[in-house]
């Protein structure tokens, strides 16, 4: 109940706060300017009309310059507008082309003449807007920009991995993006802590993807772009990585619209060299694989009401139809027809034994006779049943199994006796839809109060690689159709009211429903029989949806020298998930599941030697046990899956298991931009973050305890793996442990402590500097510029990390401990076991630690930026530095006696082996111990990353220097 307590009072002090004080992020999704008026003589101009404007949505802003001749529009929406500075007995100022981007404070200093206010000094070249108010580091684009970059999938947010210090691993075959968090790395920093927002809203993938977003954006749809790789301000940085903003675009008082179609197709493309020799291997013609893609949409945008209500409407839509190298596993033609062939055992010196392994010849059920080189041996059904104690010999079955695979043809995955490839063009197809809109309403004539809406909708279905191309007539497998199919229906909604109380106040709020709904279509439900060595084209449905409400609002106040912000944001997530992962149980014909492990070399039935035929090389067993064991039909291992729910009832079999996780979050910030002179800003700043351990609402959730008798207390298995450490030391054996447990936990459980606690202490304080040197002549002026074109910018910051989803898809995808389980048959193995030694337990094998703090991260660095060097429009020097520290601790343990306890029946014992994944996981000392006692050793590991100086520490030091 304590959980629910802090929750409740939270959430009505939040809210309170939100209201009364209307607080949240001024640069989310927003822009601002501001600058400097002087004379000639460098004398601030006080009180002169400062007025920005933009004509495509007649938007204006008006202000006075202060004392020190200081003007500034903040929480400005990103757009082209024009700025006019006006003073009697000056000349009127006019720059008609001020591009301000998405989260980059421009600087615009004004000289103004002196003269007639009727005269117009006009400037029309685009100004190189510096950032002179924080140290924020990143590059921001306009649509222009956005559309001219080739990209490939045009997909917007792969423009992260154009950033400095972006880690980007492309599309390579080899790299698994969805385990591998190298690729989109930046900084330092995991990829799965890059934020991405979408008008003002985080639009996360959950799968922690850093080039992804849930809403589906094109590069029609973009009107601004912005990476922020580091020295993120208050505003920003509720994760490590980088922050990507996105702005969708808005109509205008004119009608604009576009229509395009981008093709590609097979005309053009080489085959690929490892289909094309399977290809000519088998006799086929030279034909690449198809690659056929259609990139097609429209937009459209303008005016519903000229100069107060716009429209903007973007469909696109993609049609891929190509084929990809695709290679699998299967049986040869020789063990289709009943045939197993081997290596026999060679000399010391490597070479074959011809002497003894001469080669043969034997027949296979087809009569087709099959000859074995010399210092090989081939074993034909005859010889085979004469091996079996039974007189069975090859199971009809499984040869029916095997003549439904197609013929190989291609020899680089097996081994090449028993089991060969067959590689083929792999048909892929790809079908999206993707449906954007915007509205934009200035609720008053002159825009100060303004209100916009937008949306976005995806549907997708993305069949992945065919397990074969095709199957045998009246074959009871469909090969074709074996195959999985990944479905994105996503969608979102985004509304931001807009409020500009007073020429140095304004306000926004937002609220976005955000809706990631993923689905992946497997071919299978039914349980399966499993052959080593196979590739057998089995995959399971699961699918989640994750609807979330977040609420945030934001100040803007400049007061004198000060730009005060404040911010706060509710956010409300649930997790429903639905997976047939763990609902089916299998067999499996596995060799090392016999009481020998194995037929090769062992002595025992279907060793060849023990029948009067040479022996099998030791390098070859598996090859030859495998085959084997499969054409034989032996299923020797039984593998049980049992789901359960709370009350201790068992699903049936096949059952998908139903999960609904939730997480709350809670975030605020308060900052200050203190001009300390006219070239000198200094901001100073502080974030707090609370995020609840995430819960199962159900109650289907299990937390690890001590049993005592009929009791179970809650146990920190941090302390308990730091016991068994000293009961090793100390020779104390295993069986004296205390016996771990698991019961129902979470809220949902009475308010039990769940996964871990909540960590209350997340605040994260920020600095930055800004400062233009301003030199009027010598080396300086030469190295820096005339006036404000060179920037120096500085900044530390505190930022954590974002966890909580992969605990969950990790407890979906393996289940929770007591309330999945996988019990197998023994292993018949002749070596001894160890009294008390049961089945194998339960699939999970990961638990969260109690004591699992937020990682925190300092991050610090400086830079530099000139308006103009060498032609280049603007260049940036840079230098970053990261620092880690305090995260997860990293400890790995031996196995784990424990018991599932969720019912009043008499819990049976098991044995558990756990471990706790880190960050980066490169090396591990592992300590043992022999004890007196004949159950074995005591063993204790601990994780140690060689690229940090000490457990849970680490770092990074980078520099870049860019033209553009």
């Amino acid at each position: 109940m304590k959980s629910f307590s802090i929750k409740r009072n939270l959430s009505v002090s939040l809210v309170v706060f939100l209201l009364s004080v209307t607080c949240t992020w001024a640069q989310v999704g927003t822009t601002s300017i501001r600058g400097v008026v002087t004379d000639k003589t460098g004398a601030a101009v006080v009180g002169a009309r400062v007025t920005l404007s933009s004509a495509v949505q007649a938007l204006g802003r008006a202000t006075q310059t202060n004392q020190a001749g200081e003007y500034e529009f903040l929480a400005l929406p990103p757009a082209s507008y024009a700025l006019t500075v006006e003073m009697a007995n000056f000349r009127k100022f006019e720059n008609k082309n001020i591009q301000l981007l998405v989260n980059s404070p421009a600087t615009i200093n004004v000289t103004l003449e002196i003269g007639s206010s009727s005269e117009v000094v006009e400037v029309s070249a685009q100004a190189v807007t510096l950032n002179t108010t924080d140290s924020s580091l990143g590059i921001a684009f306009n649509e222009n920009q956005v559309k001219e970059l080739p990209m490939e999938g045009r997909n917007v947010p792969d423009l992260l991995s154009l950033q400095a210090g972006v880690l980007y691993t492309g599309n390579r075959a080899d790299i698994n993006v969805d385990i591998d968090t190298r690729n989109g790395a930046v900084n330092g920093a995991r990829s799965d802590q890059s934020n991405i927002s979408l008008d003002g809203m985080a639009v996360n993938d959950s799968g922690g993807h850093a080039f992804k977003s849930v809403l589906p954006v094109t590069l029609d749809s973009v009107q601004e772009f912005r990476v922020t790789t580091t020295n993120y301000n208050a505003d920003q940085g509720g994760s490590s990585g980088a922050q990507v903003a996105l702005v969708t675009k808005s109509g205008t008082n004119n009608f604009h619209g576009s229509a395009y179609e981008y093709h590609r197709n097979t005309y053009t493309s080489a085959n690929d060299y490892f289909v094309k020799s399977a290809e000519l291997q088998s006799g086929s013609p030279n034909v690449p694989p198809k690659i056929i893609r259609n990139v097609f949409g429209t937009s459209v945008g303008g005016p519903i009401l000229k100069d107060r209500f716009y429209f903007f409407l973007n469909f696109e839509g993609t049609r891929r139809a190509e084929a990809g190298s695709a290679v699998r596993t299967i049986p040869t033609d020789s063990l289709r027809d009943g045939v197993v062939q081997y290596l026999c055992q060679t000399l010391p010196d490597g070479s074959p034994d011809t002497k003894t392994c001469p080669g043969n010849t034997v027949s296979g059920v087809s009569g087709k006779t099959y000859t074995a080189t010399p210092g090989n041996q081939v074993l034909g059904p005859n010889e085979i049943k004469q091996m079996d104690p039974l007189g069975i010999g090859a199971n009809n079955v499984s040869m029916a199994y095997f003549n439904t695979f197609p013929h190989p043809n291609d020899a680089s995955v097996g081994d090449g006796f028993n089991y060969s490839g067959f590689r083929f063009s792999s048909p892929l197809s790809d079908a999206k839809n993707w449906y954007i809109g915007k509205l934009d309403y200035n609720v008053t004539k002159d825009a100060k109060q303004r209100l916009s809406l937008s949306g976005a909708l995806a549907n997708e279905a993305n069949p992945q690689d065919q397990y074969l191309p095709s199957s045998p007539a009246g074959s009871l497998f469909n090969y074709t159709n074996a195959r999985r199919t990944l479905l994105d229906y996503s969608r979102g909604l985004i509304a931001n009211y807009s409020s500009v109380i007073t020429n140095r106040v304004v306000n926004n709020f937002r609220y976005g429903f955000i809706r990631e709904s993923i689905g992946n279509s497997g071919d299978s439900d039914q349980t399966y029989i499993i052959m080593r060595g196979i590739t057998q084209g089995v995959t399971r449905s699961q699918s989640f949806q994750v609807p979330s409400h977040n609420f945030s609002d934001d100040l803007s106040w400049t007061r004198g020298k000060h730009t005060l912000q404040f911010g706060g944001a509710i956010s409300r997530f649930r997790n429903p998930r639905v997976s047939t992962l763990n609902s089916f149980s299998d067999g499996v014909t596995n060799a090392s599941w016999l009481d020998v492990s194995g037929f090769a070399g062992t002595g025992a039935a279907f060793d060849p030697s023990v029948s009067g035929f040479p022996g099998v090389d030791g390098s070859f067993a598996n090859s030859y046990d495998f085959p084997l064991i499969a054409l034989l039909g032996m299923v020797t291992e039984d593998d049980a899956t049992y789901n359960y729910l709370k009350n201790g009832s068992v699903l049936s079999q096949g059952a998908p298991v139903t999960r609904h996780f939730a997480v709350d979050s809670y975030e605020m910030y308060a900052q200050d931009s203190l001009k300390f002179r006219p070239n000198l800003t200094v901001t100073f700043g502080l974030r707090y973050s609370l995020t609840s351990p995430p819960w199962e609402t159900n109650g289907l959730q299990v937390a690890p305890c001590q049993l005592q008798g009929s009791t179970c207390t809650g146990l920190d298995l941090g302390k308990w793996f730091d016991q068994r450490h000293q009961n090793m030391l100390q020779g104390i054996p295993s069986n004296q442990d205390p016996l771990v447990s698991f019961e129902l936990a979470g809220p949902a459980n009475g308010g039990k402590p769940g996964f871990y606690k909540w960590n209350k202490k997340d605040l994260g304080p920020r600095l930055a500097l800004a400062w233009t040197p301003q030199p009027h002549s010598g080396l300086l002026k030469s190295l820096f510029g005339e006036g404000d074109k060179t920037v120096i910018r500085a900044g530390a910051a505190v930022v954590y990390d974002r966890n909580g989803s992969g605990l969950l898809q990790t407890f979906d995808s393996a289940g929770s401990f007591g309330l999945s389980t996988r019990d197998n048959s023994r292993r018949r193995s002749r070596i001894p076991w160890t009294p008390g030694d049961s089945p194998s337990p339960g699939a999970w094998t990961i638990e969260s630690r109690p004591r699992i703090l937020t990682p925190l991260i300092f991050r610090s660095g400086a830079n530099c930026q000139r308006g103009s060097i060498w032609r280049s429009p603007t260049s940036d020097g840079c230098r970053i530095g990261s620092g880690h520290n305090q995260t997860w601790p990293c400890r790995s343990t031996s196995s784990i006696r424990s018991r599932a306890w969720i019912t009043s029946k008499p819990p049976l014992p098991w044995q558990k082996s756990t471990g706790r994944v880190c960050p980066r996981i490169a090396s591990r000392t592992r300590w043992c111990r022999q004890t007196s006692s004949s159950i074995g050793r005591t063993c204790s590991s601990r994780w140690r990353d060689p690229m940090q100086g000490t457990e849970g520490r680490g770092g990074l030091t980078a520099s870049a220097v860019a033209l553009r």
